[in-house]
């Protein structure tokens, strides 16, 4: 069992939620398209679409989250408590209006936000939540018409990546050099988001190529783009994989300098199509080796990959979230992972809860998720530091300390907040 003393500790933390996708506040018949980087239908889902048992409606967990944000007494689900929390919810939200989305961080015990979000709108405004941008875009400055080709279990992710390209040059041609992109595109969108209030980028690149970014050499990838704007159309899949590796480099020395840390997601994926073997966070190392300045957050620890990710920690810019494992692991199991990773570099370890809005869903949407989350990390966490404590590793002094940085101190640190 947890120790009294460490739970009672962990439940006081205002937590730094390191990952999450808060939904706006919306009027009625208004629907928040921002909260991802990929429009909905992108996610190609098979028949039967196997949910966690942790999130499925009918768990009790569930039903303790209606009871800590809506007031709903029951203690086993039925339709009618269903109608009863979401009538409940709707009033809340009317009630609170632009504040709701801090009320619900409130009740989850959670100061401040990390929002993965295309832009920050109603009710989502600092100090409680922060931006932290996508990225994406920036790696599909030319046509994906031969991606789509070659792979169209992907198209829609690569259609809507060279469409927010489009976007972000105002609908203009691609310039005729790599390099223009790049300065006048690319790096000036970052710091113009930077101003904006950005904490952090983010890429999901997982959800459309593995994440094996390697070194390209300049003349190579500036070769690869001029050859496509004189002949028109876009480059194969490996010229575009190329003239990728060299973008994300060139945006990682961009973040480095503006003290962004790079978000990226590893591990399992929403999708029938999402390839979890090119979402092992070891792919990565040479990206993190070759950008030494560069921060990077490995969001969701890679599981299933954890404890070999732990490694990576050696590295010295390398930091690494469990956001979404609440869902996917018991607590039990949960503090398993935190107890490896905190035996060997508790600094580098960050709390996150991947909340997010569920349109189909909406008993069980980013409000329920930011709560359970939280209540599951707490009690994964106390049992982590309860085993560690009890195995003579640290005092119940230590205990606490290492609560406070994994929960808030590391990634307040990491981003300045």
């Amino acid at each position: 069992m947890p120790d009294p003393e460490i739970t009672a500790e962990i439940a006081g933390i205002r937590v730094i939620d390191n990952h999450c996708h808060p939904e706006q506040v919306l009027v009625e018949g208004e629907t928040d398209t921002q909260w991802d980087g990929f429009p909905q239908d992108a996610y190609q889902t098979p028949r039967v679409v196997n949910i966690p048992a942790n999130i499925r409606p009918k768990n009790a967990k569930v039903l303790a989250a209606w009871r800590a944000l809506w007031g709903i007494s029951d203690e086993t689900w039925s339709e009618d408590a269903v109608k009863r929390a979401l009538a409940a919810k709707r009033q809340i939200k009317k009630d609170k209006g632009d504040a709701y989305p801090a009320w619900v961080l409130d009740r989850a015990g959670v100061e401040i936000a990390l929002s993965n979000r295309v832009t920050m709108q109603r009710g989502l405004s600092a100090p409680r939540f922060r931006w932290v941008t996508y990225a994406d875009m920036f790696m599909f400055p030319l046509s994906t018409a031969k991606l789509q080709l070659a792979n169209s279990s992907y198209a829609k992710f690569y259609g809507s990546l060279e469409q927010k390209a489009k976007e972000l040059r105002s609908g203009k041609a691609s310039p005729q050099t790599l390099a223009m992109w790049l300065k006048t595109y690319v790096v000036a969108a970052i710091e113009q988001r930077k101003q904006e209030g950005a904490v952090a980028l983010k890429f999901t690149a997982a959800y459309y190529r593995p994440l094996d970014f390697a070194p390209v050499p300049e003349q190579e990838a500036a070769s690869i783009y001029l050859r496509c704007i004189r002949e028109g159309g876009g480059p194969n899949l490996e010229d575009y994989k190329k003239l990728q590796d060299y973008i994300f480099f060139e945006v990682g020395k961009t973040a480095a300098r503006l003290h962004l840390p790079v978000h990226i997601h590893t591990g399992p994926g929403s999708g029938a199509q999402y390839s979890l073997s090119g979402a092992n966070p070891f792919l990565l190392e040479k990206a993190i080796n070759g950008l030494p300045d560069t921060d990077f957050v490995l969001l969701h620890g890679g599981w299933p990959f954890s404890f070999q990710a732990t490694a990576l920690l050696m590295k010295s810019n390398v930091f690494i979230d469990f956001s979404g494992q609440e869902f996917m692991l018991s607590p039990r199991d949960l503090a398993d992972v935190l107890r490896y990773w905190m035996d060997y570099m508790p600094e580098k370890v960050l709390f996150g809860t991947d909340a997010f809005p569920n349109p189909s869903l909406p008993q069980a949407a980013w409000e329920e998720f930011e709560w359970l989350n939280a209540q599951n990390a707490r009690q994964a966490l106390a049992i982590a530091l309860t085993t560690m404590r009890d195995d003579g590793q640290i005092t119940t002094g230590r205990a606490k300390e290492l609560a406070r940085m994994v929960l808030r101190e590391n990634a307040a640190k990491l981003h300045r907040l």
